[in-house]
């Protein structure tokens, strides 16, 4: 029972960790936006 256990919980890991490989996105930090005007009053 506890090797069942142990298998269905790397298992699951396993999968966590694979499917974190197709995420799309920036891996990075965008660069803060160049100064911007004020706001004419």
């Amino acid at each position: 029972m506890r090797h069942r256990t142990l298998s269905y919980c790397a298992a699951c890991l396993l999968l966590l960790m694979l499917s974190a490989c197709g995420t799309k996105g920036a891996l990075y930090l965008p660069e803060k936006p160049a100064t911007t005007q004020p706001a004419a009053k």
